[in-house]
């Protein structure tokens, strides 16, 4: 029965409520069938205990009826949902309940139930319990169907059709491989002379490229300028930083901090006037409405809800204007609930406007007051705003709010307006913080660049490969970027005290130094490179280099007649055209003294050109003669079957038993089409590749398609149909790990009644043996007895024999070696208590039956502890896949928020209306503790949720 219960904690959710129900039947109907087993028929009539089955029976018949109904409802709300699958399980097990199957005697589950019943009433206890075993079954089989579990028949034949479409696929991805093959041979013999000249001619300008940059870094670095060119360009960069920050210095002005701030209290009376204008307004306009409705009593229940809200925020902000609301509102609700005639309702609701028009105008001469406030701090924004600082650009934005505020003739954009320009001076004091401690972090860490510099530049001046003219230069431009970084730290200093001349006047110190220290550098250059002595090999490398773009120059001609598309001919000469003017440069520069650094970042542009060239190169590849052209027709068709192969496979695949769509083998065929496609236009033909010859595949222009491109899209063809097979044989996996666990599940359910029946049997012998007294002879009713309790043990180690086949088929085999000992222990229990054993009883006997109740009990053990870890996994898998619960953690902890600011609020609140809670001595009164002991209970149960959230999720914990 605990296994039962198991089983329906692991219905699916939306088939919960049938949980009390089945349950039910599954828990009375083994009672009944061991009451039956139990009860002894009497002569002349039915007993009591008979009476009393017969009226479970009944109540069977009733829960199976609820549990029809349920179902059927439940089906109709679970399609509607578009739950499809649910609904699918309940209408299979609705189809179970009619069913008359053979083993049933034709009958249905609720006939089987009237069956037994009638049998019981008439006295017929044997046939009662072969109805009810057969009732039994039933439910279980029911409780399956809903469960979702699939018979281990099912599971077989599911794999068996996974791997005939697994088998299908793998002989369609090889025929693609093959066909990929053909179109890359095909577009290799397609290449006209012109062409591979041309492809040879890029391999060969591109290599000798390659090896000119390696020569040309070699001489620069033999020579001493390339190391001091690559100083050079770091000391270009610092001194491009410098002078950022020192136009950021320009616009930084702490010293104006003070006036913002001077703004603050003219914009906050602006900003209170209006939260205030905007609360009477509200109050006003309830007061309005209520006069005109209908109905008094809802309108009295809304103003009284009303002024309790006022009140809160009166008795926060200490605003006796908003004291003076709620007590009218107060006021106007009791009058109007007061009110029975027609006289006293109109004479309410003429208050309820006298108290209305009186609110508005006290909203009204707030909003002048906002205004007067804002005029007030209007021209003192306007002239800070002029200035081109930090501070200016915020006093900008906050004179633009202002006059939107000014000129806005709606209240609530006022009302938004003067806040933004009150929250202005707070962003603009922390913009002003802001730009202090990022100049203060640049100037920290130029100082850090340059000091590293400066070494990099005085191991480079030390170093034996330099001349002796140029290492006087270079150590100039040290000593000026330590200067340098010395005046960088001052300027940090200075912007870390919000020192802002001081600063800048530092900045510009680096700035002047480091410029003296890029010119003392290339002096430093072309004096290395006046005393080389190396001009001939790089007059030669200049030659060389020229001579590579003239090779370049001629290749290019080839373009016009190679076997090229449109697209790719034109990208073929852009790039080959983007080459030549890199290698100008590359020429160019070799010719001049020091620069080495400049000529290889131009030979490397001219290699990355080249590659662009080379690749485009073999795109586009036509077929020109009609032999190839009746090829590419030919593996076109072949594409095409192989597309219509896919399509089928696919549709194979869909069929089967809920199989999901295959995404990976849908992009093959779709890219199988288009492989089709361009081997078509490569043809010359458009009508092959489209099944359909549409309008829209006829109009793509011919370089769209190519052998290459062909080639291309059967490369990802086969990708797709090996992550199809990927797929499949995941899904395989699945369905293995299914079919275990329902073998699982048999084999564990078979050991438990194997261990029943062998305990039933051990009792029986037990009592036998007690019969005897030590008596050696053996009575007749003794050897009949015997004989009974031999039978079941031989029938236990015939099950005992079907697990074990079971279990070495599955390789699993300790598991089958003690079963099979558990066999042969039973045949020997059997052998020696008939007649060739002599009947025994005694406690040998008794000793190896209960080694095998041992062995049954290490196997369910066993299979219980795996079954258990299959499930933990399964769970643990399930959430790392994610799958939606059904409130987004998102959602929970967004109302999780809102809930602990509610908290928050409350408390403000009675720390507002109960100033004695300030005193640790007062006396509380009791109310006010309650809800205190409430507040920190949902206070903590926020802080237990949240922990649960953190951990769960994956949160750290807080430091």
């Amino acid at each position: 029965m605990r296994n039962l219960r198991i089983q329906l904690r692991s219905i699916p959710r939306a088939l919960a409520q049938l949980t009390p129900i089945l349950g039910a039947l599954l828990l009375i109907s083994p009672g009944l069938s061991r009451s039956l087993q139990e009860d002894t028929p009497q002569d002349g009539g039915i007993s009591r205990e008979q009476a009393a089955l017969a009226e479970e029976q009944a109540l069977i018949r009733r829960q199976l009826r609820r549990l029809r109904e349920t179902m059927s409802a439940l089906a109709g709300r679970l399609e509607s949902e578009g739950r499809v699958h649910a609904a699918g399980l309940l209408r299979d097990a609705l189809e179970d309940l009619d069913q008359r199957s053979q083993e049933s005697n034709g009958r249905t589950l609720e006939e089987l139930i009237d069956s037994s019943r009638d049998d019981l009433s008439g006295g017929r206890t044997m046939s009662a319990l072969e109805r009810q075993r057969a009732v039994e079954a039933r439910l279980m089989r029911l409780l399956e169907i809903l469960l979702d579990r699939r018979s281990l028949d099912t599971l077989e034949e599911e794999l068996a059709r996974l791997k005939e479409i697994k088998e299908a696929l793998r002989e369609l991805s090889g025929q693609e491989a093959g066909l990929q093959e053909k179109t890359a041979a095909l577009r290799q013999a397609s290449k006209t002379r012109e062409h591979l000249s041309l492809e040879a001619a890029l391999e060969r300008i591109n290599q000798e490229q390659r090896d000119l940059l390696h020569r040309s870094e070699e001489l620069a670095h033999s020579s001493g300028t390339f190391d001091l060119e690559q100083l050079r360009a770091r000391l270009a960069e610092m001194l491009g930083d410098q002078e950022l920050a020192v136009g950021a210095l320009s616009t930084w002005s702490p010293a104006d901090a003070q006036r913002l701030e001077a703004l603050r209290p003219a914009l906050e009376a602006a900003r209170s006037a209006e939260e205030q204008a905007m609360s009477l307004q509200e109050s006003a306009d309830s007061l309005a409405a209520s006069a005109k409705a209908d109905d008094l009593e809802a309108s009295a229940a809304a103003l009284t809800e009303e002024s309790a809200r006022k009140g809160r925020q009166a008795q926060a902000s200490g605003d006796e204007l908003l004291q003076e609301a709620a007590k009218a509102l107060a006021e106007t609700a009791e009058q109007m609930r007061a009110a029975n005639t027609e006289a006293q309702k109109a004479a309410a609701r003429a208050a309820a406007q006298t108290q209305a028009q009186q609110l508005a105008g006290a909203a009204t001469e707030a909003r002048n007051a906002a205004r007067k406030a804002r005029s007030e701090s209007l021209p003192a924004a306007e002239q800070i705003a002029t200035e081109q600082t930090t501070t200016g650009a915020a006093a900008k934005r906050i004179a633009e709010a202002l006059r939107e505020a000014q000129n806005s003739t709606s209240p609530e954009t006022s009302a938004a307006e003067t806040d933004r320009a009150a929250r202005g001076v707070d962003e603009g004091l922390h913009a002003q913080s802001r730009m202090g401690d990022a100049i203060k972090a640049s100037q920290e860490e130029g100082q850090e660049r340059s000091e590293r510099l400066a070494k990099d530049l005085e191991h480079t001046a030390a170093s034996p490969t330099q001349p002796q003219i140029s290492r006087a230069s270079a150590s100039q431009a040290a000593e000026a970027l330590q200067r340098g970084a010395k005046a960088q730290q001052q300027a940090a200093q200075a912007a870390g005290s919000q020192s802002q001349e001081a600063a800048k006047q530092a900045a510009q110190q680096a700035e002047s130094e480091l410029r003296q220290a890029l010119e003392a550098l290339d002096e430093a250059i072309a004096q290395a490179a006046e005393k080389d002595g190396r001009q001939d090999q790089r007059k030669a490398l200049a030659e060389e280099q020229a001579s590579l773009e003239e090779d370049l120059a001629e290749a290019a001609k080839n373009t016009d007649s190679a076997s090229l598309g449109k697209s790719a001919q034109e990208a073929v000469q852009r790039a080959i055209e983007q080459a030549r003017s890199a290698m100008k440069q590359a020429a160019s520069s070799l010719s001049k003294p020091g620069q080495g650094k400049a000529a290889a970042e131009q030979q490397r542009e001219a290699i990355d050109a080249l590659n662009k060239a080379q690749n485009s190169a073999g795109e586009g590849t036509q077929p020109s003669s009609p032999e190839g052209q009746q090829t590419a027709a030919e593996l076109a068709a072949e594409q095409e079957r192989l597309r219509q192969e896919m399509l089928n496979l696919a549709r194979r695949n869909q069929e089967r038993n809920e199989a999901a769509s295959n995404e990976a083998l849908d992009s093959a065929a779709e890219n199988a089409q288009k492989a089709s496609q361009s081997l078509s236009q490569a043809s010359g033909s458009q009508s092959q590749g489209s099944p359909s010859g549409g309008q829209e595949e006829q109009n793509q222009p011919e370089e769209s398609g190519g052998l290459e491109q062909a080639e291309e899209q059967e490369a990802r063809t086969q990708q797709d149909l090996q992550q199809a097979m990927r797929e499949l044989e995941e899904e395989e996996q699945q369905y293995q790990r299914l079919r275990q666990e329902e073998l699982l599940f048999q084999i564990k359910s078979e050991v438990e009644a194997m261990r029943t029946s062998h305990s039933e049997q051990m009792k029986a012998t037990l009592s036998a043996d007690e019969a005897r007294a030590g008596s050696r002879n053996v009575s007749r009713r003794t050897r009949i007895t015997l004989r009974s309790i031999a039978r079941e043990e031989d029938a236990v180690g015939a099950r005992a024999k079907k697990v074990a086949d079971a279990l070495e088929e599955e390789g699993v085999l300790v598991f089958h070696e003690i079963m099979r000992n558990i066999e042969s222990d039973l045949t020997r229990i059997v052998r020696d208590m008939g007649e060739g054993g002599g009947y025994q009883s005694g406690a040998p006997l008794q000793a190896l039956q209960n080694d095998v109740l041992q062995s049954l009990d290490w196997l369910a053990g066993a299979l219980k502890d795996e079954m258990e870890r299959r499930e933990q996994e399964q769970q643990e898998q399930e959430q790392s896949e994610d799958d939606p619960p059904l409130v987004p953690d998102a959602a929970e902890l967004r109302l999780l928020k809102k809930l602990e600011e509610d908290v928050l609020e409350r408390l403000a609140q009675l720390q507002v209306l109960h100033p004695e809670l300030e005193d640790p001595d007062a006396e509380l009164d009791p109310l006010l503790l309650e809800e205190l002991t409430r507040l920190a209970y949902q206070h903590r149960r926020v802080g237990e949720l949240f922990e649960y959230f953190r951990r769960r999720l994956g949160v750290p914990d807080p430091d």
